[in-house]
């Protein structure tokens, strides 16, 4: 398992769930009026959402050329 998250899938496996995980500060903080929530749940989602495409930014520069033209 821990194999897995130091593949690029695995990494970009833990931003969904962070993205995912972050509906549930965004819920709590709307229904009970509570800014402090949102604010975590909006970082969370942004950060969850704009780490995919870094980590797949990251992951390319490393893979050697022959691989990129591959795939």
């Amino acid at each position: 398992m821990k194999d897995f998250f130091s593949t690029k899938i695995g990494h970009q496996t833990i931003a969904t769930l962070v993205t995912l995980f972050s509906f549930l500060f965004l819920y709590t903080g709307g229904t009970q009026d509570n800014n402090s929530m949102l604010m975590i749940g909006i970082i969370m989602m942004l950060g969850g959402m704009l780490a995919v495409p870094v980590i797949g930014f990251r992951h390319a520069k490393k893979m050697p050329k022959k691989e990129q033209t591959k795939g």
